[in-house]
């Protein structure tokens, strides 16, 4: 799961990924979170059906993570018995 949500923030054609990669490389590097903790729920067709992250500080971004994150189903559904949420850590560079 961790790997299939990364590689979509590696997309250079998808343009909600790139704005927060290039927002994240303008921020100074102290303030760079590393990694992004996010809680994803998983539907049982694949689809994330919540995701909590802590706010980047700008509700644009935030709003294009979320979205590139939430794009399309994973690839396999979650095993019926897998505890939710996960908690995952996405680098936030490219």
């Amino acid at each position: 799961v961790g790997g299939q949500l990364q590689q979509r923030l590696q997309q250079p054609e998808d343009a909600r990924a790139q704005r927060v990669l290039e927002w994240m490389q303008a921020q100074p590097a102290a303030s760079a979170p590393a990694p992004l903790v996010v809680s994803v729920w998983i539907a049982g067709d694949g689809r994330i059906s919540k995701l909590e992250f802590d706010s980047l500080g700008d509700a644009q971004v935030d709003a294009d993570l979320r979205s590139t994150l939430q794009a399309a189903p994973l690839t396999e559904a979650p095993p019926a018995d897998m505890r939710q949420p996960l908690r995952l850590g996405l680098a936030l560079t490219q």
